[in-house]
This record gives C-alpha cells, structure tokens and sequence, in this order.
C-alpha cells in the first residue's frame, strides 16, 4: 500500500511584465525544486523526529532556491528600471553615494518628504557607511538634491486645465 505514494508536482507557467518609460521586459516566473524522501519505516513506524528533520531541511533547500531565484531576479529588475550603482570596487563615499541618488528617480509621499532608495549590499558595507558622518557640504547637497527631485516629481504630478471662460 505505502509503496503507491507517489510524487507530487505543481508547475505554474505565467510571466511578468514590467515597463519603465516606453520600454517593456518580460520575465518567465522562475523554477524551485526540492526534493524529500520518506522511507517505509520512517511512515510505517511514525518516526516523527526523523520526518521532521528532513521536513527541515527540504524547506531549508526550498528557501535557498527561492532565494537564488529573488535575488537573480531583482539584479535583472534594478538593472532594467536603471536603479542600481556598481560602484566598480571603489570604497563608499558619501559623493558615490550623492551621485547615486542624484541619478535615480525619487518618489515623495503626501507630505512632501522623499523615499529615499534602500543600499543593498554587504554587511560590510552597513559597518562602513555608519561609521561614516557626512560633511555639512554633504548635506547640502543632498537638500539641493532632493529639493529639485521634489520640484521635478511635483512638476510631473500637475496637470493644469484651462476651461473656456464664458462671459
């Protein structure tokens, strides 16, 4: 009888789209696998502890894939919506930094105040960058910044009609 448990698979074929400006990329959902076995005597005799351990790590290798998978996919996204920065083996700066968010588009929320992008990077790289303060000249520039980035949003956020005036 338990040797008739068979497999089960599950396969979704969609895709996304995303466009940025007048350009369009389509990206085809990536695959997780994993694989567990169960013995006989393991659901025969209820082994509880060892189906949890391989229960385990089933999700544990379910979870690195999908990781690989998200990751691999959010490299092609930043790269194609134009929101990323190789910083070419150079050490932080807050000028990379400034140029960075200078050459990003920047979104306000409905009080005005900016979303600032998010760095992903190595651990290393959130040691370093708190280590280091900006200097006034810094943070002047990154007011500027964000002043003509709010300018420039609010510009694209207006829309001004002129009705015909009937006297």
């Amino acid at each position: 009888m338990l040797g008739k448990i068979g497999h089960h698979e599950i396969r979704h074929s969609s895709r996304v789209t995303y466009h940025k400006d007048e350009q369009y990329r389509t990206a085809d959902l990536f695959e997780i696998s994993a694989s567990i076995e169960l013995t006989e005597d393991e659901v025969r005799n209820y082994d509880i502890e060892g189906v949890s351990t391989k229960l385990f790590y089933f999700v544990d290798e379910m979870i690195a894939n999908a990781k690989k998978g998200i990751f691999a996919e959010l490299e092609r996204l930043t790269a194609f919506s134009g929101t990323t920065m190789d910083a070419k083996g150079k050490p932080f700066s807050y000028d990379m930094y400034l140029d960075m968010i200078e050459s990003m588009p920047i979104q306000f929320d409905s009080d005005g105040q900016p979303r600032l992008p998010t760095i992903v990077g190595d651990p290393k790289l959130a040691s370093i960058i708190a280590s280091r303060k900006p200097s006034p000249e810094h943070e002047q520039r990154l007011r500027d910044i964000i002043d003509k980035k709010r300018k420039d949003y609010l510009d694209t956020k207006r829309s001004r009609r002129l009705s015909s005036l009937s006297y």
